[in-house]
């Protein structure tokens, strides 16, 4: 793709204040890596892990004191072997393990569990409103060429869309730690592992917005095979 303009970005366009809130650290919520961080009614919810399998969610006040923790692992009702994303809706906490889908109340009480109807597994997920959500997925490659789709709190699929080719669903199977799905003025905007394009969703609508001239730094178009293991 073709940029028909560009331009360089000051970091004043999109930012208009940084502010440094210290942590309180305790033995119950040390931090080695922050994968996620939202601000939600004047708490910090941050998923923190330890190694790839070992994360959990910490909650912090507006200045930095730490109120609890939601570290759950284990196969029964409400618990996960594996943590891999969360968001946050109006009264409750959502969890994704794999093909699990958790929801908790504010103060991390168990409310319910459902099994997402998908052979391909979430990375990421974000609200679109209290009960349904956009994801993002992995394993495109081995499974289905749609990155991302639209399910509700049951885990039931609602939709499916913006199928890519091989070559690109090769690229979306490697773990990034960078998140793909943000909002932006009520806009949710998507990028996916190796792209040089920001796109823009509405409803089930993508289209690209954004070209990203990397120059001498892009990555080669060749980088990735499709007979490369994962």
């Amino acid at each position: 793709m073709n940029p028909v303009w560009w331009d360089k970005l000051k970091f004043s366009q999109f930012v208009d204040t940084i502010e440094f809130i210290p942590l309180e650290t305790t033995d119950r919520n040390l931090i080695a890596e922050v994968r996620r961080i939202i601000y939600d009614d004047e708490k910090y919810y941050i998923r923190v892990t330890r190694g790839m399998q070992n994360a959990n969610l910490l909650v912090f006040d507006k200045k930095g004191k730490y109120l609890w923790g939601l570290n759950k692992r284990g196969n029964g009702p409400g618990e996960y072997n594996d943590f891999v994303d969360f968001s946050i809706t109006e009264n409750q906490i959502h969890v994704i393990s794999f093909f699990k889908f958790i929801s908790y109340d504010k103060q991390g009480e168990f409310i319910k569990e459902s099994k997402i109807e998908l052979e391909n597994q979430v990375k990421e997920f974000v609200p679109i409103n209290d009960t349904t959500f956009l994801a993002l997925v992995f394993r495109t490659r081995s499974n289905d060429l749609n990155f991302l789709f639209r399910m509700n709190d049951d885990g039931k699929v609602e939709k499916r869309f913006f199928q890519r080719n091989e070559s690109e669903a090769r690229a979306n199977d490697y773990r990034i730690h960078g998140k793909g799905i943000d909002l932006w003025n009520n806009i949710y905007y998507f990028n996916h592992p190796f792209s040089d394009t920001i796109f823009q969703i509405q409803e089930e609508n993508v289209r690209p917005m954004f070209y990203v001239n990397y120059g001498d730094k892009a990555i080669p178009g060749n980088l990735l095979e499709l007979s490369d293991p994962y």
